[in-house]
């Protein structure tokens, strides 16, 4: 930089920090309006990162076998890490089970053509909870109103009357149900 540009970059910072500081001595807070927001982060990333933690932790005192005692071994020493295994919220955050349900994700397996029906009832949960109305999204959606009607149903107290209306529902679900099945069978 050529002595002028430092010589005027010099003077615009004095001047800002003597604003700066006469608002503070005023009384005015806010240093301009500047707030500063947490960022919730990325869940995978969050999760793996608790679980490293965990891991390094629970393994600080753990060391290596030496070369000595690997070759003494036969090369079957091993470098003793526990794991630690992980929590509901990191499996959740790295999608080894589904987050809203608790429940395992129905991966697809390699060279499967079709979903199965608990993949498509996975999927279908998850288009109606983003929103979507399709057939695949109904379908899951009812199966999970159905889930949520038999388990009312085998609930310790529930009346005669309260049981045959669930009872009740549940047929008009299996028929929204049934439909939404052909439609996804016959790609409509």
């Amino acid at each position: 930089m050529c002595a002028a540009t430092v010589a005027v970059v010099a003077a615009v910072g004095a001047a800002g920090y003597s604003a700066y500081s006469q608002q503070q001595q005023q009384g005015g807070g806010g240093g301009g309006g500047f707030t500063e927001k947490p960022l919730k982060g990325f869940a995978p990333t969050k999760g793996l990162q608790s679980y490293t933690a965990r891991l390094l932790a629970e393994n600080a005192t753990a060391t290596r076998p030496t070369l000595q005692e690997f070759a003494e071994s036969g090369g079957t020493a091993k470098f003793p890490i526990k794991d630690t295994g992980f929590s509901p919220e990191e499996a959740a955050q790295l999608g080894m089970v589904d987050p809203h349900t608790g429940m395992p994700v129905p991966f697809v397996e390699r060279g499967q053509s079709r979903l199965t029906p608990a993949q498509q009832v996975f999927l279908g949960q998850q288009r109606y909870r983003e929103g979507g109305r399709g057939p695949i999204a109904q379908f899951g959606h009812e199966t999970m109103l159905e889930t949520r009607a038999r388990e009312a149903i085998d609930q310790p107290g529930v009346g005669v009357a309260t049981s045959g209306r669930l009872a009740a529902r549940i047929g008009r679900i299996q028929k929204r149900q049934e439909k939404a099945s052909k439609q996804l069978r016959t790609g409509g």
